[in-house]
């Protein structure tokens, strides 16, 4: 069995997946997306992953600082 816990962002109240709590976890793998939808606030928590390739593809390396030559 596999029990996971979800912590609202919101409210800081913490649900353990199971049916009687009324809560929806969606884990979407096309979009890329973990959404939890509180039930006792409401509120939409999402943690996008979003396109990593694409993210470390954007990174930028900081200029290299050289040292005096003495």
């Amino acid at each position: 069995m596999l029990r996971i816990i979800q912590i609202c962002e919101k409210c800081k109240v913490q649900n353990l997946s199971s049916e009687d709590i009324g809560g929806e976890l969606v884990i979407d793998f096309d979009r890329k997306i973990f959404l939890f939808l509180c039930p006792k606030c409401g509120h939409d928590n999402v943690v996008d992953f979003g396109d990593i390739a694409k993210a470390l593809a954007r990174r930028t390396k900081l200029p290299s600082i050289k040292g005096s030559s003495f």
